[in-house]
This record gives C-alpha cells, sequence and structure tokens, in this order.
C-alpha cells in the first residue's frame, strides 16, 4: 500500500483525447499531446494546446495513459521541469502510469510530450490533490 493510498485526496481535473483507431494522430518527437477534450475540470482549467492549468498549489497525485501503435515514451512536465518519462512494453500499445506525485504551484501547466515520433490513437491525464 503506498502512503497516499490512506490519504483524502479530490480529483480536480481529468482531459483526454482520441483519434480514429485505424488512423490515430501522427506526432513528431517533442511534440505536445493535444489533450483538450474536457471530461472533468474543478478548479483546473484547460491549456488551449493541451494540459491542465492548476489552479490551487499543492501537492498533486498525477495519473497518464496512452495508447500508441508503435512503441512510444511520454514525457509529463509541469512548466518545464519534467515530473516523469513512461514507455510503453514493445508488445504493448498501452503506457500507463498512475503513482506518480508532485507539488504543483498556482497556474502552472500540466502537460504531456512525446519523446519520439509516435501515431496516437488515444490519451488521458488526470491531476488529483492530495489532502
Amino acid at each position: 500500500m503506498s502512503k497516499h493510498s490512506k490519504s483524502k485526496h479530490r480529483v480536480l481535473g481529468f482531459i483526454s483525447t482520441s483519434f480514429s483507431e485505424t488512423a490515430g494522430l501522427i506526432l513528431p518527437a517533442n511534440a505536445l499531446v493535444p489533450l483538450t477534450s474536457q471530461i472533468f475540470a474543478l478548479n483546473i482549467n484547460i491549456a488551449p494546446l493541451g494540459g491542465l492549468i492548476i489552479q490551487k498549489a499543492g501537492t498533486y497525485g498525477i495519473t497518464f495513459n496512452g495508447n500508441s501503435s508503435i512503441p512510444a515514451t511520454f514525457q509529463i512536465f509541469a512548466k518545464d521541469r519534467l515530473i516523469a518519462s513512461v514507455s510503453n512494453l514493445p508488445e504493448s500499445a498501452l503506457t500507463k502510469v498512475a503513482d506518480i506525485t508532485a507539488y504543483l504551484a498556482e497556474n502552472e501547466i500540466l502537460y504531456v510530450k512525446t519523446a519520439d515520433g509516435i501515431t496516437l490513437s488515444d490519451a488521458n491525464l488526470t491531476a488529483a490533490r492530495l489532502h
């Protein structure tokens, strides 16, 4: 059990993006993943180019899921600070990370970039403030 499993938390933002399963979206290396479809947002705004704009500073639990037709590495940033890098296994299209904890400042943008050129089917990013 992680140290945060007993902590109270409140999901403040959940955004996603989805593309045709057959075609996907081709993204070059170092591209911003266009996470702009608001699923849920409370005290968080959606960044126009993709990502979550944090409205209240604090420690957040962050999850990311991505689905790419080829092996891919995704990098999760807050402003210019790399928080995590995650890759899918060669035999799997799904990339998943759910155990990231980071302090995010007010008005800081949480976003995801590609480390490699990829074809993206879908992706989602969640931020939950830990109390």
